[in-house]
């Protein structure tokens, strides 16, 4: 459970409106937010999270040596040439905005897919220790014209539902905001307030906690092997555990993953996994 959320931002130009934005909703969650006074910010107790605000992209590898994370979970509708090796997935991308030589990593959503159903981006935010999200996913229609966003991206629905993902995930302690300006204080903290609600009911439901799940084995005849998939008993998120995993053999998953593997058929989720084994 988490009990305190950390903003840190320019001067606490950015991070004041937040705070005050957050503290006017009605409904009041027992999580404390703040700014960061921390000497050493990134140096967090088990139930803190750091959250950083920034006005560009430029921030990002900064961010990262500062947090040294091991999972990242980029949302934008665009993507580097070149980005850090940490980058396990990029979520909301528009194939106009991505150059042919970008280096997309293993597990790339664009934003058709994620427009089919919004919790397909689960499983990749479940894993992340580090979420970046970058404003300019929000189509220009969410932000107002004065934003440099396209016309088309997701909305602000889907990504709160995002961020309401990266509560519920045991692993995540740090998020960086980019591309962000004060005129999206009330957009930005109800991210946060759902972000909150879910991190204030995290619990360990995780397969290795063996009475919080059911197991369900699939014996896929194409790969000649059989394959664990696991069932939260309480928020009914799933696993799979992968013979060759040898360390965190529990994978991220989510049920259709489950079902195309009972028709003895590999998601591209489950594809990436077995084609390459951390």
């Amino acid at each position: 459970m988490i009990k305190h959320i950390y903003l840190e931002g320019r001067e606490n130009l950015f991070v004041d409106p937040i705070i005050s934005s957050f503290y006017n909703f009605s409904n009041v969650i027992p999580i404390n937010i703040s700014k960061i006074e921390k000497n050493n910010p990134t140096n967090l107790a088990i139930d803190e999270i750091l959250v950083f605000v920034s006005e560009d992209a430029n921030s990002i590898d900064n961010y990262i040596e500062k947090t040294e994370p091991k999972n990242i979970a980029f949302i934008s509708s665009s993507f580097p040439k070149h980005m850090n090796k940490k980058f396990k997935s990029a979520i909301g991308l528009q194939r106009h905005l991505i150059s042919n030589d970008s280096e997309l990593p293993g597990s790339a959503l664009y934003l058709g897919e994620l427009k089919e159903s919004v919790a397909i981006t689960e499983p990749l935010i479940r894993e992340c220790d580090l979420l970046i999200f970058d404003m300019n996913v929000l189509r220009k229609s969410e932000l107002g014209i004065n934003s440099k966003a396209g016309p088309s991206g997701i909305y602000s629905e889907e990504a709160t539902q995002m961020f309401r993902y990266a509560g519920m995930s045991e692993t995540n302690k740090f998020i960086l905001i980019i591309n962000y300006n004060n005129d999206f204080k009330d957009l930005v903290s109800q991210f946060l307030w759902y972000y909150s609600e879910a991190a204030s009911r995290r619990f360990p439901d995780h397969p290795y906690f063996s009475s919080s799940v059911n197991e369900y084995v699939v014996n896929m005849k194409s790969l000649d092997k059989s394959i664990s998939f696991f069932k939260s008993k309480v928020s009914g998120r799933w696993w799979v555990k992968i013979p060759e995993i040898q360390e965190n053999k529990w994978k991220a998953c989510n049920y259709e993953d489950y079902q195309q593997a009972c028709e003895d058929d590999l998601s591209s989720n489950l594809l990436e996994l077995i084609s390459f084994p951390e």
